[in-house]
């Protein structure tokens, strides 16, 4: 009679190899914690994106179930045109890049006059990177004086920054310019319990606008 062969549940072995990860994360923890600094400075790593040195998406959640947020509020979503594109032409170091100057860009474009907070303080605004080429925005309302969110999407839009770059080709380096273009949708959050809602229509805007640009025939 032929042996049972040994066959180890794939809920076990998940188990397992969660086992030891733990382990190894807790291994790392002790050896590399010795002092609040350490513990802090490794939040903030994990909290922080590493290229644009905006707040990961996690940090949003984090903020909006602590009540971190001041209501109504405004969420702005941002796609990044053409990240690929600068991938491949440039390089991934030219497309990060791009991705730092949104950033930098996206942080002094919501406050125009002399009502701009400093990021951080409660009811201010707040940039982060949602994805590979989006970021999300939390701004409190009101904003500027007379603007709506749709000609905020607009403002955004229409923001003009140009970068000069140098790229390798296979002959020689070669200057280029990146130029900041952006998708951009909004959506009003009038509560925590109606920043989901918010969220997803923020998104399925955003969706419906480079649906719409792409169908769009050429000049």
């Amino acid at each position: 009679m032929e042996e049972a062969k040994g066959v180890i549940e794939p809920d076990f072995a998940k188990s397992v190899r969660d086992f030891v990860k733990l382990q190894t994360f807790r291994s790392l923890f002790r050896s590399y914690i010795k002092n609040e600094e350490d513990l802090w400075r490794l939040t903030l790593f994990c909290v922080s994106d590493f290229v644009t040195n905006a707040w990961k998406r996690e940090m949003l959640e984090l903020m909006r179930m602590a009540g971190a947020f001041t209501y109504p509020l405004l969420i702005v979503a941002v796609d990044v045109r053409n990240l690929h594109g600068i991938n491949t032409i440039f390089g991934y170091e030219n497309g990060d890049e791009y991705l730092r100057i949104t950033k930098e860009v996206l942080e002094g474009s919501i406050r125009t006059g002399k009502e701009h907070h400093r990021e951080g303080e409660r009811g201010t605004d707040w940039v982060f990177r949602w994805g590979g080429d989006e970021f999300i925005l939390i701004c409190s309302l009101p904003v500027n004086e007379g603007e709506t969110p749709q000609s905020i999407e607009r403002r955004i839009e229409n923001l003009k920054y140009t970068r000069e770059i140098t790229f390798r080709t296979k002959k020689r380096p070669r200057r280029g310019q990146l130029n900041f273009s952006v998708y951009v949708a909004c959506a009003v959050a009038g509560s925590q319990k109606d920043f989901p809602r918010a969220m997803e229509a923020t998104f399925r805007r955003l969706s419906d606008k480079k649906i719409r640009f792409r169908r769009r025939p050429p000049k």
